[in-house]
């Protein structure tokens, strides 16, 4: 899309909302996520939180897809940045440790965003085999 065809700034308020919506549904207990002004916020029980600002992720010069992408990126680090310093053990698990064990060398599941045929899809791990998978996001409902 041209970027004079878009505003940039909602469609990073709006992707917000969403990414909060489905971080929310899947963090551990005691963690909660909000999003405000195009910020998405996670919290923990003990008053520490930290937050992504999307509005000059989505709002650069560029595609808008790539930028969306981007800032669902850098929401999704932030966000089990937060998780893992607070629980002090990898989140999410990855599918080779077990529960409620330290992890057993399993390597982190890093976080993923990509764009597929107009869907935002968002995981942790690999493609074929993820520790946790997000609901996607249609790229139509951000415009």
């Amino acid at each position: 899309m041209q970027r004079e065809e878009v505003d940039r700034q909602a469609v990073a308020i709006i992707l917000a909302r969403a990414l909060a919506k489905r971080l929310a549904a899947a963090v551990p207990p005691g963690f909660s996520v909000s999003s405000r002004a195009g910020d998405v916020v996670v919290a923990d029980g003990a008053g520490t939180s930290g937050g992504t600002t999307l509005v000059p992720l989505v709002d650069q010069p560029g595609d808008l897809d790539e930028n969306v992408t981007t800032a669902a990126s850098a929401v999704l680090n932030g966000a089990q940045d937060i998780v893992v310093r607070h629980l002090a053990r990898w989140w999410p698990s990855s599918p080779d440790t077990q529960s409620g064990t330290i992890e057993s060398g399993a390597d982190l599941p890093l976080p993923t965003a990509t764009v597929e045929g107009g869907v935002l899809r968002l995981w942790f791990g690999d493609r074929d085999r993820p520790a946790l998978e997000l609901e996607p996001i249609d790229l139509a409902e951000l415009v």
